[in-house]
């Protein structure tokens, strides 16, 4: 819109008319118009500039980025030896304890492989002995196990210095899981069946996961056949799905049976677990330790 021309004095000032003084009332409120239009563009624009902002700073700390990263950081060292690098390697087998009126039975499999298919040793011990009454089973990262009984040992050892006799079956069952607690952060990887017989000559079994949860359990099994004689021991020692009143007591003799059997099914399905069985048998103060040979295939 253009203004008409004013009215010019005989001076040559400019002279407002009413008519100028609507035309001029009207431009600025065009103007005005327009300027709040254009005020209130420029806010939606920032508005969604910021929160596109803000969408694509907060994708930073989404778990897709994260992934992403990973994906990008792995296809770059695709080839490099450090991401390869597992501190831990699963050597196989499998244990179980049984523990009785006044008995407790460990026992192992001597069979140490490496990927399930390789066999590095037919004659691997996995029951140790660490009081005349405690003895211990584990499963897992043969290296981890090993280190874990020698500091076993060595605390035990401090102990029977200190106080002048052995730790008992719940003061070792204690030490086992707070060992194991305390390097829940890089944890040994066992899992670990502890076994005794306490002062008042009642066999005492004890089981764990890596990160040194216990409980106190009548059997127990661990390692890759566990999920084989776990329901087996459910059936004759717990009987969970048989009727109460048929129901037989557990002697010594057939827990050892239990065991033997149990083994056997287990060497027949699993393939890391073979060769041989070691049970140890304890019994009041007498120590019975017998290797059952089995199928080496």
């Amino acid at each position: 819109m253009h203004l008409n021309k004013r009215n010019k004095s005989q001076h040559g000032n400019t002279v407002l008319t009413s008519q100028n003084i609507e035309e001029i009332a009207s431009l600025k409120h065009e103007h005005l118009i327009y300027f709040n239009i254009k005020k209130v563009n420029v806010y939606k624009n920032t508005h969604i500039r910021t929160m596109e902002f803000r969408h694509q700073l907060a994708d930073h700390f989404t778990m897709e980025s994260v992934r992403n990263f990973k994906k990008a950081w792995q296809s770059k060292n695709e080839n490099a030896l450090s991401d390869r690098f597992n501190p831990y390697t699963e050597n196989g087998g499998t244990c179980a304890g049984i523990a009785g009126k006044d008995f407790v039975i460990l026992s192992g499999d001597t069979r140490l492989s490496a990927s399930s298919m390789v066999v590095m040793s037919r004659t691997a011990p996995k029951v140790y002995r660490l009081t005349p009454k405690v003895y211990m089973t584990g499963t897992g990262f043969q290296g981890d196990m090993i280190q874990l009984v020698k500091v076993l040992r060595t605390r035990i050892q401090q102990y029977l210095f200190t106080f002048n006799e052995y730790m008992d079956i719940h003061a070792a069952a204690q030490l086992l899981s707070r060992t194991l607690y305390f390097r829940r952060f890089f944890p040994y990887y066992v899992g670990a069946i502890i076994g005794g017989i306490d002062r008042d000559g009642r066999g005492v079994l004890y089981s764990y996961d890596p990160v040194g949860t216990i409980e106190e359990l009548p059997y127990s099994a661990q390692g890759e056949g566990s999920y084989l004689i776990e329901p087996f021991f459910d059936n004759q020692i717990g009987w969970k799905t048989q009727p109460e009143q048929t129901k037989q007591p557990l002697s010594k003799e057939r827990a050892q049976q239990l065991m033997h059997d149990a083994f056997i099914s287990t060497i027949e399905r699993e393939k890391s677990t073979g060769d041989a069985v070691q049970m140890v048998v304890l019994h009041g103060d007498r120590v019975e330790e017998h290797i059952l040979k089995m199928r080496t295939d």
